[in-house]
């Protein structure tokens, strides 16, 4: 590699808070860099963005929402979540909330986060609109734009706003269950994504190797989405429930497959992406 490109892509692991090892396989669990201090933001700039989506209710936007959001806040970015389902059901997931005054937002987990994990969920009646939020949001909480991540969660009863929402984002990651309906959301969703231009990642979520069913169905996904199907799968982890009804959502095994790893890592190019455009 050019010396020169890898000084600026060292650069940019570092400005996101990452370090190389966030796509190198190594454990993303561990401290990388150290955060450095905020540059104020110039007009123009904006928080890097990913939106989870899917036609499919149950199929895990939420949960995988969660866990990226965690996982951003423990490599020391401001990670925040965006709850357009308008139920706040994020919070479900963790023991100690701190309620914001005057607003419906709470910091999420501050004795493992400090101030780095916090959900807003916009009230109920508003048009959904991705920009105008996601400012509200990090003004809100008080963010520099070159230190913080925002995930928002779109639920299946929001399909009609999103695809007007494809071009404020830096990646849909559309989750599907496999299953044959997952073909017929593939298709629509694909459908809308190219018609955008957009960038998206379809992740099937609930694989598990053993069923011929969902071999079969991962297989016509693949040659349906191409590159745009995240390998590997996300598996199916039959703890995943009980870890979350117990609030320890990071204790899932989910969260340490190598699906989910991958995933990560794609996200995180998405932000130095738009970082290298700040």
């Amino acid at each position: 590699m050019d010396k020169v490109m890898q000084a600026d892509r060292i650069a940019l692991y570092r400005r996101l808070g990452l370090g190389e090892a966030g796509l190198v396989g190594r454990p993303f669990t561990a401290r990388l860099d150290p955060p450095h201090p905020a540059a104020p933001a110039a007009d123009g700039e904006r928080v890097p963005r990913v939106l989870l989506h899917s036609l499919q209710g149950g199929v895990g936007s939420s949960t995988l929402a969660v866990g990226l959001a965690c996982q951003f806040a423990r490599a020391g970015l401001q990670s925040r979540l965006l709850d357009l389902g308008r139920q706040n059901q994020v919070s479900f997931y963790f023991q100690e909330i701190e309620a914001l005054p005057n607003a419906e937002a709470a910091w999420l987990d501050g004795r493992r986060f400090g101030r780095r994990l916090g959900v807003m969920c916009p009230p109920a009646g508003r048009e959904i609109d991705l920009d105008e939020q996601a400012r509200q949001c990090m003004d809100l909480f008080g963010d520099p734009s070159d230190r913080s991540f925002l995930v928002a969660d779109l639920p299946a009863a929001g399909h009609a706003r999103w695809p007007a929402l494809l071009g404020q984002v830096d990646l849909a990651v559309l989750p599907l269950r496999p299953d044959l309906f997952a073909l017929q959301a593939a298709d629509r969703l694909l459908r809308a994504v190219e018609a955008a231009g957009a960038p998206a990642l379809f992740v099937l979520n609930g694989f598990d190797p053993g069923l011929r069913a969902h071999r079969s169905v991962r297989q016509a996904l693949a040659e349906m989405l191409g590159p745009r199907l995240l390998d590997p799968c996300l598996p199916h982890d039959t703890g995943l429930a009980d870890r979350h009804m117990a609030c320890e959502p990071l204790e899932a095994d989910l969260y340490r497959s190598p699906g989910f790893q991958a995933l990560y890592a794609r996200c995180a190019l998405a932000a130095m992406r738009r970082l290298a455009h700040s």
